[in-house]
């Protein structure tokens, strides 16, 4: 596998721990956004630009699968 690959994997395997937590997935999304306001040095020219991460997560059954997790996970808490 590629280091981009692993990158969106990565990210994938992210926001579903986050979603299962009880954090709201699109909370992924803010914090690439915050950073992709930011310049994008040489340091992350190996890694999948931010632009393009918050596209991957976005993919509406990324983004599904994480908003199941987090509502099962509201549920839990409340029970």
């Amino acid at each position: 596998m590629d280091v981009i690959s692993l990158e969106y994997e990565a990210d994938y395997i992210g926001m579903m721990l986050m979603a299962s937590a009880g954090y709201h997935p699109r909370y992924a999304q803010i914090a690439y956004e915050k950073l992709a306001i930011q310049d994008e040095s040489d340091l992350f020219s190996t890694h999948p630009t931010f632009v393009k991460r918050i596209k991957a997560l976005s993919d509406a059954n990324v983004m599904g699968k994480a908003l199941a997790l987090y509502l099962e996970a509201l549920n839990h808490k409340s029970s």
